[in-house]
């Protein structure tokens, strides 16, 4: 599988951005945006750190992030993740 990344700003609404993702390998540092993140996990498992515990999103769990809320993430469970 290829990692894949892409970023797509809305064409119908000002400051509204879509991020896509696949993954397996890749991992994110610790980090946080300065806008609200919202995460919809479509297949595998995401795993992340953040607010003190690590957590687990299996596919069909919607992820919420606040600004400047710190947190890392990678594939679990040993399988692509799609996000």
């Amino acid at each position: 599988m290829e990692e894949q990344f892409q970023y797509l700003p809305s064409r119908h609404t000002h400051g509204l951005s879509a991020f896509s993702a696949r993954m397996k390998v890749f991992s994110y540092d610790k980090h946080a945006h300065e806008e609200y993140s919202i995460g919809v996990t479509r297949k595998g498992r995401q795993d992340f750190f953040s607010g003190g515990a690590f957590h687990k999103s299996n596919a069909g769990n919607i992820i919420f992030f606040n600004p400047e809320q710190v947190h890392d993430g990678c594939a679990g469970a040993r399988s692509a993740l799609e996000y």
